[in-house]
């Protein structure tokens, strides 16, 4: 494979990620997968990982919850459904 060849393959990559990522809003609800809503109420770091985590609460319980943020816009399944999606 050339370096032309490669540098094509890592940016159509990129571009793949980038239209599969979709912002995380401070203060937006989201709906889960399984159908429950949860609010975004900011962002963490790990404290021995430093990996970047989304900080969310259950609309129904208001208990404070973490994810890994690589993990907030995963798809979940073969039809694309994404494990949060934005609806307000």
């Amino acid at each position: 494979m050339s370096v032309l060849e490669l540098h094509y393959s890592e940016s159509f990559l990129l571009l793949c990620y980038y239209k599969i990522m979709q912002e995380i809003e401070i203060g937006k609800t989201y709906r889960h997968f399984k159908g429950n809503l949860y609010k975004v109420i900011g962002f963490a770091k790990h404290s021995e990982t430093l990996e970047d985590m989304v900080v969310y609460q259950p609309l129904k319980t208001g208990d404070n919850w973490v994810r890994p943020l690589n993990m907030w816009n995963d798809i979940v399944d073969d039809k694309g459904t994404r494990r949060f999606t934005l609806i307000e």
